[in-house]
């Protein structure tokens, strides 16, 4: 599936292809009001606090050979400043750099998916983009940056439907393979009905 160079000449504004074999789709993403990346972000904060807490203490243990209330006090301080700046680093970012979005193109083919996602601006006025859920392009996308992902259908096994949220996340047994966006109902059936052709549907 061949990537796109920028996102800017994918799609125009409220518009999905429908190819021979083929289904594509653009969508702005919020950050930090997205429930889902708010999760990921939760999560990966509290491994990084655990790692430094577990690091400290052992290399308190390996030094002195014991570990005092006051080790692991200060161990804790650290990891709670470790799990504070992960969550406020995010934050930031997401709201001055990303002015709280990222823009999104999906192409669903018989190879399976290719993902695309940029930093950029539409036509939207420059303010913060205060959604929860992902909704239309409005024009055109000026991408600063893309990055795109392939995954094959035989690399997840089911996918789980979150309608309201307008989300489709392919799986792999427990395992989060990639989460798909899609800018409104329309759109989001086509995409259901295409997946369910390659894989089954997980209950909630």
């Amino acid at each position: 599936m061949p990537s796109p160079k920028v996102l800017a000449d994918v799609l125009p504004v409220h518009e999905v292809q429908t190819r021979a074999q083929s289904l594509r789709w653009s969508a702005a993403v919020p950050l930090v009001t997205n429930p889902f990346l708010l999760a990921d972000v939760f999560w990966f904060a509290l491994l990084g606090g655990s790692l430094v807490f577990i690091i400290l203490v052992s290399g308190v243990w390996f030094t002195e050979g014991a570990i005092r209330t006051d080790d692991i006090r200060v161990s804790l301080q650290f990891a709670s400043l470790t799990f504070g700046g992960c969550i406020a680093a995010y934050i930031l970012l997401s709201l001055f750099f990303f002015k709280n979005r990222y823009f999104a193109v999906y192409e669903l083919s018989d190879k399976g998916i290719y993902h695309e996602g940029s930093r950029g601006s539409d036509d939207r006025p420059s303010a913060l983009f205060l959604h929860m859920r992902p909704c239309p392009v409005a024009g055109h996308v000026r991408a600063a940056r893309t990055k795109g992902k392939s995954v094959s259908w035989a690399q997840a096994n089911c996918f789980q439907d979150m309608q309201t949220m307008r989300v489709i996340h392919i799986k792999r047994g427990i395992w989060h393979v990639l989460r798909l966006y899609t800018p409104d109902n329309a759109t989001h059936k086509l995409a259901v009905k295409y997946i369910s052709k390659h894989l089954p549907a997980k209950n909630k």
